[in-house]
């Protein structure tokens, strides 16, 4: 497979993105790029992403991010080391364990989907909420980021201050 090299303070734009890194692989034949050493992503609407390599496909808008993933959607930021993000739609999913950070609130989970249009969040395996006035240990649940609306899909326990609550479904 036939690609350009290029070394040195890269800047990329595509769709309204600017992509910049330290190097990149061009595959203009596949409409492809793979970028190597901070990398970081700019999208006009204010979300930011980083990385230490990503594989970017034009074709679909969607992004293979490796090492130190962050994505920063307005006060939310995403940690993960492994995400696949689509740049238009906005949604991101890992497996191998992420965890986002609201304002007040840090979530851990094994996989998870972050939808950045809807601000919906879907946590599976090993979830653990942290919030000051409460824990969360969980299976699966939504967070919605925009108004902190937690909705339990599976065997969930809140311990606040003074209480435990064992669930399997609800809102809180």
């Amino acid at each position: 497979i036939n690609y350009q090299r290029v070394i040195g303070n890269v800047v990329i734009s595509h769709d309204g993105t600017t992509m910049t890194c330290d190097s990149a692989h061009f595959y203009f034949e596949q409409n492809m790029v793979e970028a190597f050493s901070q990398v970081s992503i700019t999208k006009g609407n204010g979300t930011n992403a980083h990385c230490d390599y990503i594989r970017y496909t034009g074709a679909d808008n969607t992004a293979l991010m490796l090492g130190n993933v962050q994505i920063l959607d307005g006060k939310n930021t995403l940690y993960t080391e492994e995400l696949t993000y689509n740049v238009k739609t906005k949604i991101g999913k890992y497996f191998k364990g992420g965890t986002l950070q609201t304002e007040e609130t840090t979530v851990s989970s094994n996989e998870g989907t972050y939808n950045g249009f809807t601000k919906q969040t879907l946590f599976v395996n090993d979830i653990i909420i942290t919030n000051p006035k409460y824990t969360i240990e969980s299976q699966e649940l939504t967070y919605n980021t925009e108004n902190k609306v937690i909705k339990f899909l599976a065997k969930s326990t809140i311990i606040g201050e003074n209480t435990t609550v064992y669930t399997t479904g609800g809102t809180y």
